[in-house]
Order: structure tokens, then sequence, then C-alpha cells
């Protein structure tokens, strides 16, 4: 279901602001789809990362509400990559 893939790295992108990546094989595997080209290099280490300014509002008294709302935004595509390795497990 790639298209299903797509959506879930577009969105997550958007609603957390992190880039979702990975470690990468050094010879990425084939695929027809050139959308999914970057994806097919994947081989673990899945990560999303944000850059922000160091200060005050990184550390404020917000930071465990910001921190507990972002990883809610990331449930969704932490779901999806654990019901993709129980069906291959």
């Amino acid at each position: 279901q790639p298209q299903e893939f797509l959506d879930l790295i577009r969105t997550t992108q958007e609603a957390t602001g992190c880039q979702v990546a990975a470690d990468c094989y050094r010879r990425p595997k084939n695929t027809d789809d050139p959308c999914l080209a970057p994806y097919f290099a994947w081989k673990g280490g899945i990560d999303c990362t944000r850059s922000e300014e160091v200060g005050e509002s990184l550390f404020g008294p917000q930071l465990g509400q910001r921190a507990c709302g972002l990883i809610e935004k990331l449930i969704p595509m932490y779901d999806y990559f654990n019901q993709i390795t129980a069906s291959n497990g």
C-alpha cells in the first residue's frame, strides 16, 4: 500500500515539524515507483528529528506538554510500523 505509506510520512512530517529519516543501505533496493525509491534505501534506525534554537522557550515550563504532544502525533507512524513488523514476523 504505497500511497498509504507516503501519506503517513507526509502527514507525520507536517504534524510534527520533524524530518522522518533512517539508516540507509549502501546499495538501495530497486523499485519501479520513483516516489518510493528513497524509502527502499532504508534499512532501519528510523528517526524523527527537528532542530530548534536553544533557549528559554526550548527548556521552559511547557517542555513536558510539548513532548507529550509530539509523541501523540508520532503514534500513527509507530502503529503502522508495528503492524508491518507483526505481519512480517
